[in-house]
This record gives structure tokens, C-alpha cells and sequence, in this order.
């Protein structure tokens, strides 16, 4: 049986670096406090020196970092290579290699390794971080014990990138921090990052995404920072109001791997930072149900909810059945109406054609037949026998518009009596047909009157 590797911090004199892709980790004091600048490495990018002071319990923290003008600060994009540095020291100590503050890489593998294109201007890029990396200056009480003892450092104490006769690279070599080292070596504060971090744009979105993932642990309710303390934290040159506009720009980007932002306001303390882990929001799913053979067991379709169309043709239904209002009756219906209320000859016979009237006190006109195209409340009521009933024929749109077509319409008028009524039954006798008076044209030819 193979033993496991034993850890072992020996220290060799050069470092290769390991080939292939590994975990990506992150020293935690420089993702924690303002070390870079967030400005984009450019030929105008900050030349003025980063103060930092902060209290932390009964000890004071201070950080200065200064350069040449004629340099400039070391980037948070420059941190690059110290993060790619710190992923190869932690993956030599997974394995129980040996370790050194000096690496020797090939430019292609370093560029690889921070997520960079592989063209011709890289290897100038990378030669500016360098030189930018072993300008700048450390001057910081952070980790310095319980002797207090103030460190001053660069973060490469020395690099060389040499070219062959036609101008290929021929690697690189440099070696870090002694500081830098032993935190990650010694006292292994180092986190690890998504790999994906290397593709943020943003000076701001990539330290916020080193201050979150620094601060955030496996507490599921989320983390709040107070928008003024990441103003102090970041160590900007901006003014409060821009660097707010350009943390509300990061949070609606929503671009920072792992991690949901949302801007809050807290009482007593005004704007503040609420970060969460993606993880946290999402709830979780049961497992699809799976046959004996491996396939998805399909579910039985859900009964359709009752939708606003259906909702609005049962009520249409209750509005469309008002009472019917009494009518006065005509006098000859009067007269020759009966205590029963029918008329002479007033039933219709059945097979004739002829309609018949309705009985009861609530009929429009005793002795008259019911208007064609109306029915009573009692006819609504209580529908003739064999007849289709509401219930036996569903309702469907097209019935609702014609309801509501006909309840808009106005009343139709009683036809004339002059041209009789309807069936042969009806009780008012017809008037005579009036004589048309002739014309002055027919009275001269002697035409007479029709």
C-alpha cells in the first residue's frame, strides 16, 4: 500500500512551474486591504501613493505603497501574476513538493494560467506588470507579530524576461516577497477564486469580488458592508459620489462569479452592500422521478386553472337573467279577458305554427301571444320540456357575445296593428286600409282613385 505524500515547506533555490491547469487561490491580506490601484495600467494611470489607516481591535493598521512617477502603482490587473504565483506554491504543497520564493515559467503558461490572450503585445503587458510589481513599494504593520515590527518590501524583489536572437521569450523568472511568501507558504492564509475572475473588466468588480469572497464564509443569510467603509477600504482617488455611481454600475452588472448584489439602505447607517452567494438563493429542487428503465417518469398533466374569460362568462350569465317588468294591458285586451287571463281564441294550437300565451300574472299581455325573440322569467325559469337547458349546453364564447349583443340592444317595438297581428287567433280586428287621395296628374286624365 502507497503512503500519502507528507507536506513538507522545504525550500529549494528555483521553482518550476507546474505544468496544466490547477486550482486558483489568493493571498487573503491582499485581497482584504488597498494594495493596488484600481486604475487600469495605462501611461496615465495613478502615480500618487496609497495611506491606509484603519483600527482593528486595540491595533492600529496602516499600509503605504508608493512608486516612481515615471512607473506608477501596481495594478489590481498586475496582481495577476501574484495570484498565479500564489496558486502554484499551494498546489506544490497539496503535493509535498518542495517550494521557492523564485519561479522560473514560460511566457505561455503564465499567460494561460491568468487567462490571457497568447498574441505578440502580451509579452510587452506582461514585461510593464513586472517592472510595475518590482517598483512598487510596501511599507505595512500587517502580520508583523507581537513585536509589532513594520515590514517594507517590493513585490518582486527581482525578475528577467530574456528574448533569443529572434526576439522569442525565452521564459520568465522572478521571485517575490519574502512577506508575500510566508503568508502563503508559512502561514497558508490563502483562498481559493473562481477562475472566471480573470475575465472581470472592472477595477472595482475585481476588488469587490476579492473583499467578498474574503469576507464571505458558509453563512446562507448574506453579509451587508456599509458603502462608506468599501469607499475607505479600496483605497480609490475618486470621490465618494463616483466611486458610489460605479459600485451601483457593478451591482445592476450582476457579473461577479458566485455571488447576487443588492444595494440597501440601513438606518443610522445609509447606503449599504448586501452580498449573498448564488447557491443560497436558489432552492432546492427534488430529483425528477425515474422508471425501472432509467427514463424520466411522465407526469400527469395538471388540470387547467379557471381562467378571467371563464370567470367573466359565469358571472355575464347571473347579470343576462333580469325579471321581467309588468306591462299595462290594452283595454279590448282588457275587456275581453277572462278571470283566467286568456283571450278569445288566445291558446295556439300545437302543430299550427301559431304561438301561444303565457298564463300567470306576470304575463306581458293577457290574451296575446308572446312577442317573437322575448321570453319571460317563467320561460327562463322553466324551459319547455325535451328543451336544451343551460347546464345540458355549455357556455362558450360565442354564446357570451350573442347575450351580450342582445341585452345591449333597445327593446323592440310592438309592430303596427294596421297590418294585424301575428296568427290567426289574435284578438284586435283589422282597421280598414285608408283610400290614397289621387294626384293632380291623375285627376287631368281622368284616372281614378285606387
Amino acid at each position: 500500500m502507497k503512503r500519502p505524500t507528507k507536506r513538507t515547506d522545504t525550500q529549494i533555490d528555483l521553482f518550476v512551474a507546474l505544468p496544466g491547469t490547477i486550482p486558483t487561490y489568493d493571498q487573503q491580506d491582499t485581497m482584504e486591504l488597498p494594495f493596488f490601484s484600481l486604475a487600469k495600467p495605462t501611461p496615465t494611470s495613478r502615480r500618487s501613493s496609497i495611506d491606509y489607516r484603519a483600527t482593528d481591535g486595540n491595533t492600529e493598521i496602516h499600509i503605504n505603497v508608493t512608486a516612481p512617477e515615471s512607473i506608477g502603482v501596481a495594478t489590481i490587473w498586475d496582481a495577476d501574476i501574484l495570484i498565479w504565483a500564489a496558486s502554484q506554491l499551494r498546489a506544490a504543497l497539496d503535493r509535498g513538493e518542495p517550494t521557492s520564493p523564485t519561479i522560473r515559467v514560460s511566457l505561455y503558461e503564465l499567460l494561460r494560467g491568468i487567462g490571457r490572450p497568447t498574441g505578440g503585445d502580451e509579452y510587452r503587458r506582461i514585461l510593464k506588470a513586472l517592472e510595475r510589481l518590482n517598483a512598487t513599494f510596501i511599507r505595512t504593520n500587517v502580520r508583523s507579530g507581537r513585536r509589532r515590527d513594520p515590514k517594507g518590501f517590493h513585490w518582486l524583489e527581482s525578475y528577467s524576461a530574456p528574448l533569443d536572437e529572434n526576439g522569442r521569450s525565452l521564459g520568465i523568472e522572478f521571485t517575490i516577497a519574502d512577506w508575500l511568501y510566508k503568508g502563503i507558504v508559512t502561514d497558508r492564509l490563502v483562498l481559493s477564486i473562481d477562475r472566471s475572475y480573470f475575465q472581470l473588466s472592472g477595477g472595482i468588480e475585481r476588488w469587490l469580488y476579492r473583499l467578498i469572497r474574503r469576507y464571505s464564509t458558509a453563512n446562507t443569510q448574506g453579509y451587508v458592508l456599509p458603502l462608506r467603509f468599501l469607499h475607505e477600504t479600496s483605497g480609490t482617488t475618486q470621490r465618494y459620489a463616483d466611486f458610489a455611481k460605479e459600485l451601483r454600475r457593478t451591482i445592476a452588472r450582476q457579473r461577479l462569479p458566485g455571488y447576487w448584489l443588492d444595494l440597501r439602505t440601513q438606518e443610522g447607517v445609509g447606503e449599504v452592500l448586501y452580498f449573498v452567494a448564488r447557491d443560497h438563493l436558489a432552492p432546492a429542487l427534488p430529483a425528477p422521478e425515474v422508471e425501472a428503465n432509467g427514463r424520466k417518469r411522465r407526469k400527469a398533466p395538471a388540470p387547467a386553472p379557471e381562467t378571467a374569460t371563464d370567470a367573466l362568462m359565469e358571472t355575464t350569465v347571473e347579470i343576462l337573467q333580469p325579471p321581467a317588468r309588468p306591462r299595462r294591458k290594452p283595454a279590448a285586451a282588457r275587456r275581453g279577458a277572462g278571470e283566467d287571463g286568456v283571450g278569445e281564441g288566445g291558446r295556439g294550437q300545437a302543430g299550427t305554427g301559431q304561438a301561444g300565451t303565457v298564463k300567470g300574472p306576470d304575463a306581458p299581455e293577457a290574451g296575446r301571444p308572446a312577442p317573437r325573440g322575448r321570453r319571460t322569467a317563467e320561460a327562463v325559469a322553466a324551459p319547455a320540456e325535451g328543451a336544451e337547458t343551460p347546464t345540458d349546453r355549455p357556455l362558450t364564447a360565442d354564446l357570451l357575445d350573442q347575450a351580450v349583443t342582445a341585452a345591449a340592444k333597445p327593446a323592440r317595438k310592438p309592430r303596427s296593428t294596421t297590418r294585424g297581428t301575428t296568427g290567426t287567433g289574435a284578438g284586435t280586428p283589422k282597421k280598414p286600409a285608408t283610400t290614397r287621395k289621387p294626384r293632380a296628374a291623375d285627376a287631368a286624365k281622368g284616372a281614378k282613385p285606387r
